[in-house]
């Protein structure tokens, strides 16, 4: 996935975790929200969605689409144009555009912020010395984990932190009255959840998104706010973990401490924020097991909706590989059709992406077209814009089925086959052809329809080109006593009686031969009318 597009959709899962945040952040558990949090920055820099096995009822196995594999298809002349040109895309051609620049120079400045500070915090922490304190080692002993923890204390900071995730070390201020057990106790225990939680990785995380996705203001909120939520979360463990009724001893505690964000992986709370944590700590109580179920489903269908993909987005259903020598092209290629399928997966993502440059490298050598500018002002289209599609495979063969949408809100069906093979031991494109060039989503399912009761022998009469084309002149134009000039598939002419032409344009739009017709668009004389395939016979 592009890197604008997983923008793109992580900034949904952002906006949708901020809704949830602002009607719900007073009734659900704190840990809520940094779960979401995480699952955002994971959506954030995990550059493809996990693929959910959900088939779409009504698409046509490719069995029943066999009569489409002709090798010729015609494509209405300037239906639903627009251009693959946009100056805001990244160049296709290979070459770095401005807008690689621009993001490439953010991306440095913000990772270069990120390691300075890192840097010279780590000269702070490598200047700290080991708390042989009595009490600490008692509490360790009290709270092992996995990993070892050490403590040290350090006179450059002003209040507890913890760094490191292998080996964690909680640093305390030189200036922590270490006789102050109850204090001490709340301080090592709050630390010690931010280490157990791996909240330091967390942090990375975060820092990570951000640096990638510099320019989505989104992700800046998910930083500030996760990181946020990831401090509340912290003391509702603590508070689990100790006890609600020490509640108002942690906040004193905290309110003495007045931490202060020094670095952007370590803890931090001041202003607003500093008000906010201490009443999400006053108000804290233990949830319910339904709220807990209810959390539970809440992350589940957010991370759901934005990190698995429907298969309907990639629908695939794989036929006629036979392993028999009249597929041995298709064995070659592979046993299970898994390269077809991935091959033609990055053909359809080609053009919902308009990626010329991308579709181009997957031809076969010979298929290339000379002139790369015309092939390249030929994928995709400014509106319809590609949204959806289904792959179905049957050997060396692959059927495209694209949903697309326009603004008006309206959808259209866009329909490609592919012949593929082997070319120096790698699988690609030999051939394709447009079967369906967008035709409105509800004339496709009546056209499958037609083309089903046509394929059964139930539909055995089928309108010529010729008398579709003279129905149409009758019923819709209300034109009669008509001569005929011409007819072919692809357009018939009439003259009237007055010596007026009129030309008729049609095609079918799922190539089956001797099927049915759509009506393009007429012309008389000089003007010339497209209809929005409105007429099929």
């Amino acid at each position: 996935m592009k890197l604008l597009p997983l923008s793109l959709q992580g900034g949904g899962m952002i906006l949708c975790v901020l809704l949830l945040r602002s009607f719900f952040q007073r009734r659900l558990p704190r840990t809520t929200f940094w779960i979401l949090w995480i699952a955002a920055a994971v959506r954030l820099m995990l550059p493809f969605s996990i693929p959910l096995p959900i088939l779409r009822h009504g698409t046509p196995a490719l069995s029943d689409l066999s009569p489409l594999l002709s090798q010729t298809a015609w494509s209405p002349a300037g239906a639903l144009s627009g251009s693959a040109e946009n100056p805001a895309e990244m160049l296709s051609t290979g070459g770095l555009s401005i807008w690689h620049v621009l993001w490439a120079a953010g991306a440095v400045l913000l990772l270069g912020y990120f390691m300075v500070s890192y840097l010279r915090y780590l000269r702070i922490f490598r200047a700290s010395v080991p708390d042989d304190t009595s009490e600490i080692q008692v509490w360790l002993d009290a709270h092992r984990l996995q990993r070892s923890i050490t403590v040290r204390w350090c006179v450059e900071i002003a209040s507890p932190l913890t760094y490191g995730i292998f080996r964690p070390v909680i640093l305390l201020p030189a200036t922590m009255d270490r006789q102050d057990f109850a204090t001490l106790q709340l301080v090592l225990t709050h630390e010690w959840v931010h280490i157990r939680r791996f909240d330091a990785l967390t942090k990375l995380l975060f820092a990570a998104a951000l640096t990638v996705h510099w320019f989505n203001p989104l992700v800046w909120v998910l930083f500030v706010l996760g990181n946020r939520d990831l401090e509340l979360s912290c003391d509702a463990w603590v508070l689990r973990h100790i006890g609600r009724e020490y509640r108002a001893s942690y906040a004193l505690t905290l309110l003495r401490l007045e931490e202060q964000r020094a670095f952007p992986c370590c803890n931090q709370f001041s202003g607003h924020f500093f008000e906010e944590r201490i009443k999400s700590i006053m108000q804290y109580k233990r949830h319910s097991a339904p709220v807990l179920i209810l959390v539970f489903l809440v992350v589940l269908i957010v991370a759901s909706v934005f990190v698995v993909q429907p298969v309907t987005s990639a629908n695939i259903q794989i036929q006629g590989v036979s392993g028999t020598e009249e597929n041995t092209e298709a064995d070659n290629i592979s046993a299970d059709g898994t390269d077809v399928y991935e091959i033609a997966v990055q053909w359809a993502e080609a053009l919902k992406d308009r990626d010329a440059a991308r579709r181009y490298s997957l031809l076969a050598d010979d298929s290339k077209p000379a002139d790369y500018e015309e092939f390249a002002a030929g994928v995709g289209v400014s509106s319809p814009w590609v949204t959806d599609y289904d792959v179905t495979l049957d050997g060396t063969t692959a059927v495209i089925t694209y949903r697309t949408e326009t603004s008006e809100p309206e959808t259209y069906i866009y329909q490609e086959v592919l012949e593929l093979g082997e070319e120096d031991g790698q699988t690609v494109v030999r051939a394709y052809h447009v079967t369906v060039n967008y035709l409105r989503e509800d004339l496709y399912e009546e056209a499958q329809e037609i083309q089903k009761q046509v394929l059964e022998g139930h539909l055995t009469w089928r309108l010529d080109p010729e008398s579709v084309a003279l129905g149409f002149a009758h019923e819709t134009l209300g034109l009669s006593d008509l001569e005929t000039v011409s007819a072919s598939d692809q357009e018939v002419i009439f003259r009237t009686a007055a010596g007026e032409t009129i030309s008729v344009q049609l095609y079918r739009p799922l190539q089956v031969e001797h099927g049915f017709l759509a009506v393009y668009g007429y012309s008389i004389g000089s003007n010339h009318t497209i209809l929005d395939n409105v007429a099929i016979y």
